[in-house]
C-alpha cells in the first residue's frame, strides 16, 4: 500500500476485539482502539474517519450494529463488513438492507468443562478477512492495493538529512520488516570520537522525532518519528519493550529470552520494563 490504511473495529467483545485487531495490524493496517457501541463508533469515525469499518451486529447500548451499517451507508459512506456471531436468514436479511460490502460469520466454539461453558476466541479464515478487506478498500482507492506493505523508506544518514542540502547521492533506501531486528530512540553514541561536544548536542536536539533501526546485517538506518509514532506503523511482530526500544520478535536472530524479563536477539540482551511487559507476553505467545 501506498499509504497505511486505518480500520475501525467496532466489537463487544474486549478479547475478540483483541484477536481481530493482531490479525488486521500484522497484514500492516492500522486499528483505532476498542470501540464496543454505536455511540463509541461515532465519536471514533468524527475524532479520526476509517477508510473501513469491521463491524459486529451484537454491541453494547441500544442500538446494534445494523443501525451503525445504516449510518456508515446513508450519512458518512464509510465502507463496512460485517464480522458476527449471528449468520441466521433474518439476520441476513435486515443486516443486507444496509448494504455491506461483505458479510462474514465468526464461528464461536463453546467447550464445556464441568458444566461450565467456555467459550473459545473466534474461529474465522484470517487468511479471507485480509483479502476481503483489500478488495473493499482497492474499490474504494484511485490506487489499487497489489500486496501487504512489507517494508519501510529509511534514511540512510541522520545528519545529511536533517539539513536537507542538495545532492546526488541516495538519502533513502527501502527496508524489509523481516531485514529490521530492532528500533531504538539513542540515535547517536554520544561517546563516539568523531562528533564534537556541540555537534553531539545539536544532533540529540534535532534528533527527538527520529529513531535509529538496526537490520540483522548491523546496519543503521534512521526513520522519521518518536517511539510512540514509529510503533503505530509497525506490523504486530514489533513490540515496545522499554521507553527506547521496540523488538522484531519474529526476526530469525531472535534467540529467545531470560528469565521472563529479558530478551535476546543476536546475542545482545534486552529488558523489558513493567509498563510493556504484559503486551510483550502477548505478542510471544501469538507467534510462539
Amino acid at each position: 500500500m501506498s499509504t497505511q490504511k486505518h480500520i475501525l473495529i467496532v466489537e463487544d467483545v474486549p478479547f475478540i476485539y483483541h484477536e481481530v485487531t493482531s490479525v488486521v495490524e500484522s497484514a500492516g493496517f492500522s486499528v483505532d482502539a476498542y470501540t464496543p457501541s454505536v455511540n463509541d463508533a461515532i465519536a471514533r469515525i468524527q475524532k479520526r474517519r476509517p477508510d473501513l469499518v469491521l463491524l459486529d451486529i451484537k454491541l453494547k447500548g441500544k442500538e446494534d450494529g445494523t443501525h451503525l451499517g445504516n449510518l456508515l451507508k446513508t450519512e458518512y459512506h464509510i465502507p463496512f463488513i460485517y464480522v458476527t456471531d449471528f449468520d441466521d436468514n433474518f439476520t441476513f436479511n435486515k443486516s443486507s438492507q444496509t448494504s455491506p460490502e461483505v458479510f462474514m460469520s465468526k464461528k464461536t466454539l463453546q467447550l464445556s468443562e464441568d458444566d461450565v461453558v467456555i467459550k473459545t476466541k473466534p474461529e474465522f479464515d484470517e487468511k479471507h478477512l485480509i483479502q476481503q478487506i483489500i478488495l473493499v478498500l482497492q474499490r474504494y482507492d484511485k490506487e489499487p492495493i497489489s500486496s501487504i506493505k512489507d517494508g519501510i523508506m529509511a534514511f540512510v544518514d541522520l545528519p545529511k538529512n536533517l539539513n536537507d542540502g542538495d545532492s546526488n547521492e541516495i538519502s533513502q533506501r527501502p527496508v524489509k520488516y523481516t531485514n529490521i531486528e530492532f528500533f531504538t530512540s539513542k540515535i547517536i553514541d554520544l561517546d563516539s570520537d568523531t562528533l564534537t561536544k556541540e555537534k553531539a548536542e545539536k544532533l540529540k536536539k534535532e534528533g527527538r522525532n527520529i529513531a535509529k533501526l538496526i537490520t540483522i546485517s548491523k546496519d543503521p538506518y534512521y526513520y522519521r518519528g518518536n517511539l510512540s509514532k514509529v510503533i503505530e506503523t509497525l506490523p504486530y511482530n514489533f513490540v515496545r519493550i522499554n521507553s527506547s526500544e521496540i523488538l522484531n520478535v519474529t526476526v530469525n536472530t531472535f534467540d529467545g529470552r531470560i528469565n521472563g524479563r529479558r530478551l535476546v536477539i543476536a546475542d545482545k540482551v534486552y529488558t523489558i520494563s513493567d509498563t510493556y511487559k504484559d503486551e510483550v507476553e502477548k505478542r510471544i505467545a501469538h507467534f510462539y
